[in-house]
C-alpha cells in the first residue's frame, strides 16, 4: 500500500483544540517532526482537519520506503560533549567535581596497591600447583598387616588403617605396598602395588581392590 510522509512545518500553538488533538493523534509533537502513514482516507481527513496542506502539515506524494529513508531512532546518536572549554558546557571542572584524586589527570592506577607489596611479588614463582581435588593414599606395608593379623584371615581398612590427618575424609584412600611376605589372608584396599599383589598371591591370599 502507498504511504504518506507528513511533516509538521509550523507550531500548533494558537490552533483550535481539535486541530491540536489531531496533530497529537498523527504523532506530531513539534516542528520538523516527520511521520509516515498509510495512504488511507482517514489519515487524509486528519491532515485536512488540521488545515489545508502547506500550512501546518505538508503532504508528500505517495512513496515507497527505501534504505536511504531509514534514520536512527531519536536520541540514539548524540554529539560528543566537549568538556573544559568554558562555562557554556561542562567548563571549569569538566564534570569531575572539585579537587580530590578523581579530579586529577594523574589518577591512581586501577590495580595499584598504594605502596604495598605488588601482587606479582606475592604470587608463587615456581611452576605447578596443588590440586584441591587430589586423592591421598595412606600407605600400609605388608609387614604391618603381618603384625596385626599373624594368623591370616580377612583384613580391611577399618581394622588396620586410619585416614591421614592432612587428607580429607571424603577423599582419603588406603593402599598396600610390599615390604615382606605376609601370611595367607584376604586384603581389601583401594590400591595395591604390583609387588604387593605378587607377595599376597604367593602367600596364598587374595587382594581385593575397593
Amino acid at each position: 500500500m502507498a504511504q504518506l510522509k507528513v511533516t509538521q512545518i509550523r507550531s500548533g500553538i494558537g490552533r483550535k483544540q481539535n486541530q491540536r488533538d489531531t496533530l497529537r493523534s498523527l504523532g506530531l509533537k513539534r516542528i520538523n517532526d516527520v511521520v509516515v502513514k498509510e495512504d488511507r482516507p482517514e489519515f487524509r481527513g486528519m491532515i485536512f482537519t488540521v488545515q489545508p496542506p502547506r500550512s501546518v502539515v505538508e503532504e508528500v506524494e505517495s512513496m515507497t520506503i527505501k534504505v536511504h529513508h531509514l534514520r536512527p531512532a531519536p536520541g540514539a546518536k548524540t554529539d560528543k560533549t566537549r568538556v573544559g572549554r568554558g562555562e557554556g558546557s561542562k567548563g571549569k571542572t569538566a564534570g569531575r567535581g572539585t579537587k580530590g584524586t578523581k579530579a586529577r589527570k594523574q589518577r591512581r592506577r586501577p590495580r595499584s596497591r598504594a605502596g604495598r607489596c605488588r601482587i606479582h611479588m606475592r604470587l608463587p614463582k615456581l611452576k605447578g600447583f596443588k590440586n584441591r581435588f587430589r586423592v591421598e593414599f595412606q600407605v600400609v606395608n605388608l609387614d604391618r598387616l603381618a603384625e596385626l593379623f599373624p594368623q591370616g584371615g580377612e583384613s580391611a581398612r577399618p581394622s588396620w588403617s586410619r585416614p591421614a590427618p592432612s587428607a580429607r575424609a571424603s577423599r582419603s584412600r588406603s593402599s598396600a605396598t610390599a615390604s615382606s611376605a605376609a601370611s595367607a589372608s584376604q586384603v581389601s584396599a583401594h590400591a595395591f602395588s604390583e609387588s604387593a599383589k605378587e607377595k599376597i598371591a604367593a602367600a596364598g591370599g587374595s587382594a581385593i581392590q575397593l
